[in-house]
């Protein structure tokens, strides 16, 4: 029985964990110059882009207080603007 335990142990650490976050961004046609403003995801959750934040901090902050599926796995939604 100990070694099945064993075994069964090696497996679940050499399996790897799914921490994906998959970004669906809402743009109308022809607006290339656009920025990320607003992101919000299926479980109520928002968040808005802070001045002087970047693209990569903004979706860092939503990727972080997003919950996963038992896959782990979230998809988010994100709103632009236009660039002044």
């Amino acid at each position: 029985m100990q070694n099945l335990e064993k075994r069964i142990a090696a497996l679940e650490q050499a399996s790897p964990q799914t921490n994906c976050v998959v970004f669906i961004i809402l743009t109308g046609l022809g607006e290339l110059d656009e920025e990320l403003v607003h992101i919000y995801d299926n479980h109520g959750n928002q968040w808005h882009r802070k001045p002087n934040e970047t693209e990569t901090e903004f979706k860092d902050r939503a990727k972080a207080g997003t919950p996963r599926n038992e896959y782990g796995v979230a998809m988010v939604f994100g709103e632009c603007s236009l660039k002044a």
